[in-house]
């Protein structure tokens, strides 16, 4: 077995785990009211071919693009920001649901400047890197891994 196609199992096997955790949480289906059609996390999700020096492979995966900008955001999470006076923002009355009815207004609040809550974020990578040795196995047999590391030098067993 190549150092190639073992990064490529690996590989396969954390986006599996990152997408099993983004189906099981509340994430952004992509859509939105603006209708910017941004992407589902998941379909972002790109692993490159395997790069091997001297023995040594590694590689990329990479999560979260220009169409879907809030991958960074359920990650990490997002501290509160203003956005900047100067930079009006109108809602329509449907989305303001807390106020039950909708105070007297016209069809859109204007802002002229808004404080975004914080957002905790959920975080779908860091556990996949925090229990990745359940997929490791799950991807390569022992002895795939032995052959990996030793080729067909003898070796001592040390586990």
């Amino acid at each position: 077995m190549s150092v190639q196609s073992v990064l490529i199992r690996l590989a396969n096997a954390f986006i599996i785990e990152v997408t099993k955790n983004l189906g099981s949480g509340e994430y952004p289906s992509g859509e939105d009211r603006a209708g910017r059609n941004y992407s589902q996390i998941e379909e972002t999700i790109e692993r490159k071919n395997p790069v091997v020096r001297h023995g040594k492979g590694e590689i990329d995966i990479f999560v979260g693009s220009e169409q879907a900008p809030y991958t960074k955001m359920y990650e990490f999470g997002k501290e509160a920001y203003d956005i900047a006076p100067g930079k009006n923002m109108a809602f329509e009355r449907k989305y303001w649901p807390q106020y039950k009815p909708p105070p007297p207004a016209p069809l859109f609040f204007v802002f002229p400047q808004v404080t975004h809550p914080e957002f905790a974020g959920r975080p779908f990578i860091k556990p996949v890197v925090d229990d990745f040795n359940p997929a490791i196995n799950k991807a390569l047999t022992r002895d795939e891994v032995k052959k990996l590391l030793f080729g067909d030098k003898p070796r001592q067993e040390v586990w």
